[in-house]
């Protein structure tokens, strides 16, 4: 029978299971709600951080900028004395077995004049030993042999030790040797690079119809010797049409007239009105100018990244098509640095491209070209495919490019500076950082 004042409870166990049940809720979005504000604390915490690290590495970056234009005033691109050194100019295309081949060959060769050296030198101790002896033998006081003994080993050249100097003497396309400072807490890398060594970007966006075939010829040699899919050479050529609709290249960049609208200080009165506004101001835009243009052009509508792209994975000397591509600005090439791939590409405008470029490397070994003039003497039988393509060459560099990377902390700066360099003048074109 059940009554109507009846009321149901819970048990005991009922009650402390519910309270639990509500610690443990509150427990659970309490740790949940720390761990959230912990988690913001921490990342405001790291990007404060980076942000003093990257402010650092900017420093830095400006601080090493200003050091390498320092050096840029003294500096002087005298190339070296490479007649016993194996030429730069290969050495893209070889994986590491091939390059430590081509190591273990030059290594041969510098053992096999050591070696002659090393005997000629023993055998001249042999006949000192012998002249002595004889004196010796005459007081009796024994054998010069056993006093000379102990001579040198002949110890054979270790092929991993040797490196490759470039026409300047480093690795190239480095015109000075790599520098490693410390400023601050970061550390800075300086390179100073050839960009006339390389091939100019700026003629994929060339103004002239007559040459466009020669124009594409130019980049598929490029891309072929760089093992480059089809595809990243289309995809680089439509690039390089967007640029050129925007601003086409010409050969001969001159002086640009700027006119602007001129703003007087004068009091002007109802009458002076409409002769002051017809008044412009005439200034000129050096021709240099253009440079800094297509470097910005170029840093903003190419793909950098895959152009960067690895092509040779290797340990020693990994490669990329970046590496030999100027898009810094530059317009020429010069025949004394450049690499046989992008001499060959450069002489698709001229014709005969394959038969110059082995002919260039091998003159230039024995002696750097003075000029023009002289590539033509000494390939006289080229004359009318260097005439074509004579205008996009140069003998000695002129356009350099500052690079420079600062890291502090997890923060890295990359800044890339484009200089002429004309004497003790370096001037700067574009500077683009990352």
């Amino acid at each position: 029978m059940i009554t109507k004042n009846c009321k149901f409870k819970l048990p005991l166990r009922s009650e402390k299971g519910v309270a639990l049940l509500f610690a443990l809720i509150v427990l659970a979005v309490l740790t949940a709600f720390s761990y959230s504000v912990l988690m913001r604390l921490s990342a405001r915490k790291r990007r404060l951080e980076y942000y003093i690290d990257y402010q650092k590495a900017r420093y830095s970056s400006e601080s090493g900028m200003k050091y390498a234009m320092e050096i840029m005033k003294t500096l002087n691109l005298e190339y070296m004395d490479r007649i016993e050194h194996p030429d730069f100019s290969d050495l893209f295309w070889m994986n590491d077995q091939d390059y430590l081949e081509f190591r273990t060959d030059w290594a041969k060769e510098i053992d096999e004049v050591r070696f002659e050296e090393f005997e000629q030198k023993e055998e001249g101790k042999t006949e000192v030993a012998k002249g002595l002896t004889d004196m010796l033998a005459m007081f009796g006081l024994g054998d010069a042999n056993s006093l000379m003994s102990g001579g040198d080993e002949f110890v054979a050249t270790e092929p991993n030790s040797l490196s490759i100097p470039g026409p300047y003497g480093p690795a190239w396309p480095l015109v000075v040797k790599e520098e490693i400072l410390k400023i601050g807490d970061a550390q800075v890398v300086i390179r100073i690079e050839d960009e006339n060594a390389k091939l100019p970007a700026t003629l994929a966006f060339l103004d002239d119809p007559k040459l466009e075939r020669e124009k594409k010829a130019c980049f598929m040699t490029f891309f072929e010797w760089m093992d480059a899919d089809r595809v990243d050479v289309d995809e680089f050529l439509d690039s390089a049409q967007e640029i050129a609709e925007i601003k086409r290249f010409d050969f001969k960049l001159k002086d640009v007239t700027v006119k602007t609208p001129s703003v007087s200080k004068k009091k002007t009165t109802t009458k002076t009105k409409r002769r002051s506004s017809r008044r412009t101001k005439v200034t000129k835009r050096p021709a240099t100018k253009h440079y800094s243009d297509f470097a910005f052009l170029m840093a903003s509508n190419m793909d950098i990244e895959k152009l960067s792209k690895i092509v040779i994975d290797s340990k020693d000397k990994p490669e990329d098509m970046l590496k030999y591509l100027g898009v810094k600005g530059s317009s020429k090439v010069n025949i004394n640095s450049a690499p046989r791939h992008v001499l060959e590409a450069i002489f698709s405008f001229g014709g005969d491209a394959d038969l110059i470029a082995e002919e260039i490397i091998i003159e230039r070994q024995e002696e750097p070209f003075k000029d023009i003039n002289d590539l033509k003497s000494r390939l006289l039988g080229y004359s009318d495919s260097i005439n074509k393509v004579s205008k996009l060459l140069v003998t000695k560099s002129l356009f350099l490019s500052i690079n420079i990377k600062a890291t502090s902390g997890n923060a890295t700066v990359i800044s890339s500076t484009s200089v002429i360099k004309v004497g003790k003048v370096a001037q700067r074109i574009a500077t683009i950082t990352q």
